[in-house]
């Protein structure tokens, strides 16, 4: 099952994070969306999640709110369009559930925030399923069933923690001084107070007696704070629950952090000043939380020297989290598996185009390899020797010692042949092997096969051609019994990818079906949409065995901008097909480097899941059968 799960706020990674592992381990493939808010995107790459970001927070004002619930409402919608996954998953998200309920799919509203009238309003009427803590005291909302699961929602994740004291290193504890960790409140939520800050000058005179960790809410808060004398912020994201457990006191004006405490049996002080939610008002009762909204130095003295009250919520955890994942998975339907044989290459070409590419192209090869070696799947990858034309004169140096990096058992090497300006005993004006005869095709391969090997000290046996530019099968086949080479993947005028076998060659082509225009597509989630490709694989059951997956290492690290994406999946198709070359042309000279991994590639990832998920296996190309 496909599974999307919205993340909108931190404490989201935290308690999504064992449901997704028991869903991935469980043979799902879970996809993940995030909103850019305080510490959302960091705390995923603490976890070393991949993510799509889409939107991020709006600030205070509510006619901006308004308008981003609009806009990232739309993203999602394009985002369901082109993924086209079975549920969608959030925790007091109305964008996914609104995002869901538009396109027709189940959707899993989880909250714990009963006051939130407008997120509540924009979700819990539209949801398949409702869930919330038993600590909300409601049966229903807005005429909808609730079901509760036990226990809080903290309790979901920190059920069997493992608390970790390096989380302490490198923050400049002073021994022999008590430890307290402050959250503020955030200044832009709705009810924020600015006039009731009674925080700041507390924690000015708290430094003065312990050491005081203060988990800032955004840079705003962090520029803020950071004036205070002996203060200790953390520069970058840390693990807020391990942070707790060693810390004597948690002084919490929010709400996630004061419950991680209560379920670890930390002492707490909430300086909350609204009106609290019905899971604190139950913490507050139990006396698990001590509420004062204007504490004074003494108020604190007294608490960490108080007596406890401890709560086992290990079991509750436990239970929530089967409850959980068993309403997620009840909307499972039986599905045929689909049970291929899959190869996944890639055409490696250094090609300097840009200048600016040429080290997230060879980052990109090194994903790659890397990706085979995480997911443990053979790769073929297609080495190009020709610079295209580009005049770069270091070109065979650069390409030698970029593939002589590739360690991986996982690697193998074919030949690539782009032809042009290649050093030959023949002008090679033109890229395409097609455009050449007989003898000299010959001659260009033996060239490349030469230097392969030369540059691996391995045998190479695969080719394929730059740009699937080759002769007919039949011309290559006499070729190719010259060569030494025994596999070649370039057509892409073989049906359904049809395995041929020839005297002197087996022609396995990158290709899954024909289009109704009879044109074949390369498999690949550079030039087809998620949703397209299961669609054309759906297509290939029963018709082949064996599916071939091409992905060049220069797109690793570009895609097509998030608002060109939203306005393309909304266009008419027969508009679509007249726009798409000029779409292309704006792609293609609009590409700007990034240090982020390119949609492109978490879609290639999120394939490869769905695939092993559903029963294919992965092979190198010449252990495909027939």
């Amino acid at each position: 099952m496909k599974i999307l799960i919205d993340l909108t706020n931190t404490p989201h990674v935290l308690f999504f994070r064992p449901i997704i592992e028991k869903l991935k381990k469980a043979g799902h493939t879970v996809i993940l969306t995030a909103r850019e808010y305080s510490q959302t995107i960091p705390m995923l790459e603490f976890f070393n999640y991949d993510y799509y970001m889409l939107g991020k927070h709006a600030g205070k004002l509510k006619i901006k709110k308004a308008i981003n619930l609009f806009e990232r409402v739309l993203d999602l919608i394009s985002f369901i369009k082109r993924y086209d996954p079975d549920i969608i998953v959030s925790h007091q998200s109305p964008y996914a559930t609104l995002a869901g309920f538009l396109t027709g799919k189940k959707t899993v509203f989880i909250f714990d925030n009963e006051n939130a009238f407008f997120q509540n309003l924009m979700s819990i009427p539209f949801a398949s399923k409702i869930l919330a803590p038993e600590t909300l005291n409601k049966e229903k909302m807005f005429f909808r069933k609730i079901n509760h699961y036990p226990g809080l929602k903290e309790s979901v994740y920190l059920s069997e923690i493992e608390p970790d004291k390096k989380v302490l290193s490198g923050l400049n504890i002073k021994e022999g001084k008590k430890i307290i960790v402050v959250r503020p409140e955030m200044n832009t939520s709705a009810y924020y107070n600015v006039e009731k800050d009674i925080l700041t000058p507390l924690v000015e005179k708290l430094t003065e007696i312990y050491n005081v960790i203060l988990i800032p809410r955004d840079e705003k808060q962090r520029e803020h704070f950071a004036k205070i004398k002996d203060i200790i912020i953390p520069k970058n994201a840390v693990d807020g629950p391990s942070l707790i457990y060693y810390s004597d006191l948690l002084l919490g004006a929010g709400g996630t952090m004061n419950r991680e405490a209560a379920v670890l049996g930390k002492k707490i002080l909430t300086t909350y000043q609204e009106k609290e939610l019905e899971v604190n008002k139950w913490l507050i009762k139990k006396g698990l939380i001590e509420k004062n909204i204007n504490p004074s130095i003494e108020d604190i003295k007294n608490l960490i020297n108080k007596e406890w009250k401890k709560e086992n919520f290990v079991e509750k955890g436990k239970e929530a989290r089967k409850q959980l994942i068993n309403t997620i998975i009840s909307f499972e339907k039986v599905k045929e598996r689909l049970n291929f044989n899959v190869v996944l290459t890639s055409d490696i070409e250094l090609w300097s185009w840009n200048k600016d590419f040429e080290q997230d192209i060879k980052k990109g090869v090194y994903e790659l390899e890397k990706l085979a070696e995480n997911e443990k799947i053979p790769a073929t990858f297609f080495v190009s020797l020709s610079d295209k034309g580009y005049n770069d004169k270091n070109y065979m140096k650069k390409i030698e010692e970029l593939i002589k990096k590739i360690k991986s058992d996982y690697i193998q090497f074919g030949i690539h042949t782009h032809c042009k300006d290649i050093p030959i005993n023949f002008s090679t004006e033109s890229d395409d092997l097609k455009d050449y005869d007989e003898d000299q095709i010959l001659n260009i391969l033996i060239w490349y096969k030469n230097e392969m090997e030369r540059i691996l000290n391995k045998k190479v046996i695969v080719h394929r051609a730059g740009s699937y530019a080759i002769p007919s099968l039949e011309i290559l086949n006499r070729i190719f019994g010259n060569t030494g080479l025994k596999i070649d993947s370039s057509d892409v005028g073989s049906e359904y990818s049809k395995i041929t076998k020839f005297d002197n060659l087996i022609e396995i082509p990158p290709s899954t079906n024909k289009k109704l225009s009879k044109q074949l597509r390369v498999l690949s989630t550079e030039q087809m949409s998620f949703k397209e490709i299961l669609k054309f694989i759906k297509k290939a059951k029963g018709k082949t065995n064996n599916l071939v997956i091409n992905f060049h290492s220069f797109s690793v690290y570009g895609s097509l901008g998030k608002k060109a994406k939203r306005i393309w999946y909304f266009i008419p198709k027969p508009i679509k097909f007249l726009l798409k070359p000029l779409v292309k042309k704006i792609k293609e000279s609009s590409m700007q480097r990034s240090d982020k991994i390119s949609d492109n590639f978490l879609d290639l990832k999120v394939l490869i899941s769905y695939l092993k998920n559903n029963g294919c296996k992965f092979v190198n190309l010449n252990d495909l059968k027939k």
